[in-house]
């Protein structure tokens, strides 16, 4: 019965090892297929999608300050020219209130 364990114990440890190894193959390819003085397929591929998404980004940055900003002059032209507010029956209801 000592023995079944110690093997499910082996076992256990095989499988992670075999884990392990296979993670460490994996990380050493995509490490040495990145290096800077290499230019591949696959590098020039990466450097043009980050050149894209700096654009978006930065595209969609300006976007979003445009948009923020151009509704921050609506409202403060709107609450400056049309809007009127109704302070009468506001100061009219407190003054029923507290006295």
């Amino acid at each position: 019965m000592n023995s079944g364990v110690s093997s499910d114990r082996t076992s256990r440890l095989n499988v992670i090892r075999g884990v392990a190894d296979g993670i460490m193959a994996r990380s050493h390819d995509i490490l040495s297929r990145n290096r800077p003085g290499q230019h591949n397929a696959h590098y020039t591929v990466r450097l043009e999608a980050k050149f894209t998404s700096r654009r978006a980004r930065l595209t969609s940055v300006t976007l979003y300050f445009v948009l923020v900003i151009s509704a921050a002059v609506i409202l403060a032209m709107y609450y400056s020219f049309l809007w009127r507010p109704n302070t009468n029956k506001l100061f009219h209801s407190m003054s029923y209130k507290t006295g």
